[in-house]
């Protein structure tokens, strides 16, 4: 039998969150700085944790009417940010924590942040000349006496 969609979330929800629960499993785990994979996971979970409020007070507002949800393609919710300084419903410094959130969390999705030319460039810089290996030899006086 499996489990509930109900127990599932609630399993999820004890570990994304700063839990009793998430503190059992996670206890003697090697976190690392910020620039490493498990610690920037956790300093995004804290940004996020710290952003949900503001988030929230956004949704309000757009909910409300007080804040317009619409914006430019491209825009997203900078611009959401932006309008809920202007408009009063957030400060400029929970707008920052949203800035440094979607920051974080963009970083941590970046799984696989290769060049455009996926290490062809390296490839090439380790290859000999193409002129020194495949070129045809230059008649020298010898060669011309042998042919």
């Amino acid at each position: 039998m499996a489990p509930s969609d109900a127990l599932g979330h609630e399993v999820a929800k004890c570990l994304i969150a700063p839990t009793a629960t998430r503190e059992r499993l996670t206890a003697g785990m090697f976190i690392g700085p910020a620039g490493q994979p498990v610690g920037m996971l956790e300093h995004a979970l804290a940004a996020t944790i710290a952003a949900e409020p503001i988030e929230r007070k956004i949704a309000d507002a757009v909910r409300g009417g007080a804040l317009a949800s619409r914006v430019a393609p491209g825009d997203g919710a900078a611009e959401l940010a932006a309008r809920a300084v202007a408009s009063g419903v957030i400060s400029a410094a929970e707008a920052a924590v949203l800035a440094a959130q979607r920051e974080l969390a963009a970083a941590v999705v970046r799984v696989d942040d290769f060049a455009q030319d996926l290490g062809t460039s390296l490839l090439l810089a380790n290859r000999a000349p193409e002129s020194a290996t495949n070129a045809p030899r230059q008649a020298t006086p010898a060669r011309r006496a042998v042919a």
